[in-house]
C-alpha cells in the first residue's frame, strides 16, 4: 500500500528548481533525516557523511535552511551558495547591537 504522505513528500523534494544543490552534511542519517524538514531534498548516506540534494528557485532561503542546521556541512553546488551563507550570516551579525 502507497502512503500518501510519503509520496507527496518524495514529490516535494525532487520538484523542479532554477538550482541544482548539493551539500554534504558531516552527521549521520538519523541525525540529518530529524533535522532536516521532510519535502527539503533527498538524503543519501555516502561513506563518511549525508548527501542533501535538491533544486531551489532561492538561494538565500536554502542559506537559511542550512544555518538552523545543527552539524558541520560542505557545499557542492551551487558555487554560489557559500558566498549566500557568508552574507547572510553577517547580516545576522549586523542584526545584533552591542549592549
Amino acid at each position: 500500500m502507497i502512503d500518501p504522505l510519503t509520496s507527496m513528500l518524495h514529490t516535494l523534494a525532487v520538484a523542479p528548481g532554477d538550482l541544482p544543490v548539493e551539500v554534504e552534511l558531516d552527521t549521520s542519517f538519523a541525525l540529518a533525516l530529524q533535522q532536516v524538514p521532510a519535502g527539503v531534498g533527498l538524503l543519501s548516506q555516502t561513506a563518511s557523511r549525508v548527501l542533501l540534494s535538491c533544486e531551489t528557485t532561492n538561494l538565500d532561503r536554502f542559506a537559511r535552511l542550512l544555518l538552523v542546521l545543527d552539524c558541520p556541512l560542505g557545499v557542492i553546488n551551487p558555487r554560489e551558495l557559500p558566498d549566500a551563507l557568508r552574507n547572510l550570516s553577517f547580516a545576522a551579525a549586523q542584526y545584533v547591537s552591542a549592549p
